[in-house]
């Protein structure tokens, strides 16, 4: 069975990642899918985590998930509109301005002495976060499941610290700066803007979140990270200071109640310290600082289900936090966690196309907007990142329904 890359639904990518489990486990689908329902059965009910529990009935993502935020896309304006739309009590800021002058905006929530920083789409096309971490604060602002939370931590979140870059859908800002290369120099308002946050509540924790790339997979796997984590290194020894190991535990016990619930693939970022990256500039300043990074599920290219496990592992780490936790965790069961390796393309043709009868040929989607939505256009890798590449879809070109489908498609008909 075929599927058009750009309109594959999430329901078909849940058939894809079972098949690929099963190929990697060597299961049956049929005890795969009881061992997905069972999952889910105990994710309606009650998960254990550490030696504490989370009802996470409660917060389920379905109940609280903004309505309208499907695409890839997430303008300024569309934010804006989310924020009238949200609680009248929020306590909202505005703590600087982007380059072309439009606002940047803070939500406090929670009263409590623990005080959680958190910021989303410091990279204007890496929206996946910031529609879970809206998710979360409409939950939070219910205060039907957070009041116990909110009594022991302050949550001070940045949904979108880059509005230019996300008005444009650019990774950098609009005077083309990576701001999370900017944490030394701070040239760049949006920079000043986050540091002055920093600098002013002195957090107890940092969470940076961010989007991956569809290369990444699960260790040596076939199995896709659909969500990575880094504890980032605060000297280029990788030195296990304390505010890293707190961050570890953190991130350990929200991995062991993930995969507790699901299939999902989980990896863990490199750590090669940068000092003009955020999160090890916060890390070496002495704060625990998670990287939250949005990968791919097969079929989910508008990341609709990653938002819902997002959304899922930032109310683990809140409940983490709020009731001390950490304390209970192995921080070395952090180094389990399998690396990032990068052998996937978006697509691989084999056989009978621009590069020869016997090789393969492997694409990536370039993420274009256009008229206001983002599309996936096909492009030939130009720098080689592995020896060889998994597709999460592949064609045989040889294959006759294959051959028909790519020469149908008006993209992919360039490479035969």
């Amino acid at each position: 069975m075929h599927y058009n890359y750009n309109t594959i639904s999430s329901a078909q990518g849940v058939k894809i990642c079972l098949h690929k489990y099963t190929n990697y486990h060597g299961r049956t689908p049929q005890i795969v899918y009881s061992c997905k329902i069972k999952k889910i059965d105990r994710l309606c009910s009650r998960v254990y985590l550490c030696s504490g529990l989370i009802s996470l009935c409660k917060v389920d993502h379905n109940k609280v998930k903004i309505q309208g935020l499907d695409s890839r896309y997430l303008p300024p304006e569309v934010f804006h509109t989310i924020l009238e739309s949200l609680d009248s009590d929020i306590d909202l800021s505005i703590i600087g301005q982007s380059v072309e002058g439009r606002p940047i905006h803070k939500i406090k929530i929670g009263s409590g002495s623990t005080k959680i920083l958190m910021w989303s789409q410091m990279h204007g096309n890496e929206t996946t976060t910031t529609r879970a971490l809206l998710d979360l604060l409409n939950m939070l602002l219910s205060k039907e499941v957070a009041e116990d939370w909110l009594e022991n931590i302050t949550i001070h979140a940045i949904p979108i610290l880059n509005p230019d870059g996300a008005a444009e859908y650019t990774r950098r800002n609009a005077n083309d700066v990576d701001l999370n290369r900017d944490a030394q120099l701070k040239t760049q308002p949006e920079t000043k803007a986050l540091f002055s946050v920093y600098d002013e509540i002195q957090p107890d924790f940092c969470l940076n979140l961010h989007d991956q790339r569809t290369r990444y997979a699960v260790g040596k796997s076939e199995i896709p990270s659909t969500l990575a984590f880094l504890a980032p290194s605060a000297d280029k020894n990788k030195t296990l200071t304390a505010a890293r190991k707190r961050a570890m535990q953190v991130i350990t016990g929200i991995h062991t109640s993930l995969i507790s619930q699901s299939e999902i693939g989980i990896s863990r970022y490199d750590d090669t310290f940068n000092s003009q990256c955020v999160g090890d500039t916060f890390t070496s300043l002495g704060t625990p600082t998670l990287l939250f990074e949005a990968g791919h599920f097969p079929g989910d290219y508008h990341r609709q289900t990653t938002r819902k496990y997002i959304y899922d592992s930032l109310v683990i780490a809140l409940d983490i936090i709020a009731d001390s936790r950490w304390h209970d965790i192995d921080h070395n069961q952090y180094f389990e966690i399998p690396e990032n390796t990068t052998p996937f393309a978006d697509i691989v043709l084999h056989n009978g196309h621009t590069k020869g009868q016997d090789s393969e040929l492997p694409l990536n989607f370039e993420e274009q907007l256009k008229d206001g939505h983002v599309i996936f256009i096909p492009k030939e890798i130009s720098e080689g990142y592995a020896n060889s590449y998994f597709g999460h879809k592949t064609f045989d070109l040889t294959n006759e329904d294959d051959l028909k489908f790519v020469k149908s498609d008006p993209y992919l008909s360039a490479f035969i």
